[in-house]
């Protein structure tokens, strides 16, 4: 499809619930995926509106593959790239999820910092805050897995 209708596709799925993009932001990303090979908007695939039509390369393919089933590095990236990564799988076959979901947990057990008593009163209270998102993570991701 064009650039326009991924757009308004994404954004009025229930991606767009969770996932806001700006056209232009999405335009710059695509033409920057498109300069890396993972996109293809040859002079063929024009639509009658003179709009380029984009196409996935196999390249792109693959790199979206390993995208959707890493998990996030940090518990900040839960909110957005996570629940991205689940609406793009639940699109697939179900072991794919499973699979994104059981790394997530793996790297979530990963975050957890130690109390330390060397710490100041308010960096130990930062880092009680932290691990108790964390917490909320791991119960989520939990939940996750008695819905599949």
């Amino acid at each position: 499809m064009h650039a326009y209708a991924l757009h308004h596709t994404l954004m009025h799925s229930p991606l767009g619930s969770v996932w806001r993009v700006k056209q232009s932001a999405l335009y710059a990303m695509l033409t920057r995926l498109a300069g890396e090979g993972l996109l293809d908007a040859g002079e063929e695939d024009i639509t009658a509106r003179g709009k380029r039509v984009l196409n996935v390369t196999t390249t792109g393919e693959a790199a979206f593959m390993e995208w959707c089933v890493t998990p996030v590095p940090h518990p900040r990236d839960m909110r957005m790239e996570f629940l991205a990564k689940l609406y793009f799988l639940a699109q697939l076959p179900p072991h794919l999820c499973q699979k994104l979901i059981h790394a997530q947990q793996r790297q979530a057990h990963q975050w957890f910092e130690p109390l330390d008593v060397t710490l100041s009163r308010y960096a130990q209270q930062v880092r009680q805050f932290r691990n108790g998102q964390i917490t909320a993570i791991q119960a989520w991701l939990t939940t996750l897995d008695e819905i599949e």
